[in-house]
């Protein structure tokens, strides 16, 4: 079975100087998950520390404040599979705000990122965006790395995102240009918030996305671009550096800057692995789906083999629906709730849990 993840990890002692290699092999595997721990405030005080080998980076002093889990399974058992037939592997990031499906093609030479679905309810605020698809074209890495390996990619996106006739427009159509550059340019020891050292190699990368949007407008009838400013392409610019280390298959720290001037870091993630209590069942859960979403007067639970209880609460926490042991793709009746946005809790016979957003309209 193929491994997965964006990048890589590596295979010497770091303070030797050796060219540590970042390989396929060091992927991580469908059908496994991990959690990574965030900090976004006290970050503003870690150092990114210098170049080349030998380095040593101490952030185990960072408090976790939230965590997101992170799911790879295999592409065609989840939502979105059937948009990206050709891919091999796929990961879903869950946070507060959604879930973020990523799918990549996966060789000893290359990893191809051939696209991202993101699944969310609002937008900048508005309410009722379900599903917005972007398929990347040339988007890469490149494998292996070796210490002091650069490389750039360039890859045109296109989103469209549905609206409920917000202000009379019905969709938004993103394009946007993301050009992409890594340079593999430090190793050495980390030692992260959960106490664990580790052997890594540092991958700085920097990120250009130029975005353009077009709204499709329901009175007219057709696609037109945005009045002054909106229609003046927004640039933005990301500096990151990831820390991967051998065998983990995915990244060990991650240091995130807002913009190339950025002088301190706005968000660190770190690996927790799948001793945080994650096991088969949770994995599986992360790949559940509402469908049709948004729905009028019935949904099913997607995604997920065998009996399930469904709780379904408003977002002021009201419980407006229970089901027990019901099936997988089973019909259920909702067309006695109220328009709105709604929080699925899905339970697994072995006791574990997932929540999912969905729209009744």
């Amino acid at each position: 079975m193929k491994k997965l993840l964006l990048i890589t990890s590596l295979s010497a002692i770091a303070n030797m100087g050796i060219g540590q290699t970042i390989t396929s092999n060091d992927l991580q595997i469908p059908g496994k998950a991990y959690k990574l721990g965030v900090n976004t405030s006290a970050a503003l005080g870690i150092s990114i520390g210098g170049k080349g080998a030998g380095q040593n980076w101490d952030y185990s002093k960072l408090a976790q404040e939230a965590f997101d889990t992170v799911g790879t399974l295999i592409p065609s058992t989840t939502a979105y599979g059937a948009l990206f037939p050709n891919t091999s592997n796929a990961t879903i990031t869950s946070d507060n705000d959604g879930k973020t499906f990523t799918y990549y093609t996966v060789s000893s030479s290359k990893v191809e990122a051939s696209g991202v679905a993101y699944e969310s309810l609002t937008l900048e605020g508005k309410p009722k965006v379900v599903l917005k698809t972007i398929k990347p074209v040339n988007y890469y890495e490149t494998l292996p790395i070796k210490l002091g390996n650069k490389t750039f990619s360039k890859g045109t996106y296109l989103g469209k995102v549905k609206y409920s006739a917000y202000l009379g427009v019905d969709s938004l159509e993103m394009t946007m240009v993301i050009e992409k550059a890594d340079t593999a340019d430090a190793s050495g020891s980390i030692k992260i918030p959960t106490g664990n050292s580790y052997n890594v190699v540092r991958l700085k990368t920097y990120v250009k996305r130029t975005i353009t949007v077009r709204l499709y407008v329901a009175l007219l009838g057709s696609w037109t671009t945005p009045p002054s400013p909106y229609n003046v392409p927004n640039v933005e610019e990301e500096v990151y550096y990831s820390f991967w280390a051998e065998g983990i298959g995915n990244e060990v720290c991650k240091v995130s800057f807002d913009g190339i001037k950025a002088t301190s870091p706005f968000n660190v993630k770190w690996y927790l692995n799948s001793a945080t209590g994650l096991n088969d069942d949770q994995v599986n859960l992360q790949n559940i789906f509402i469908s049709p979403n948004p729905a009028t007067s019935q949904i099913k639970i997607n995604g997920y083999t065998g009996a399930i209880n469904l709780s379904i609460h408003s977002l002021q926490g009201e419980n407006v629906l229970n089901k027990i042991s019901i099936n997988n793709d089973q019909l259920i009746d909702v067309s006695n709730l109220n328009a709105g946005i709604y929080m699925a809790t899905v339970e697994t016979s072995n006791g574990s849990k997932v929540k999912t957003k969905f729209v009744i309209q």
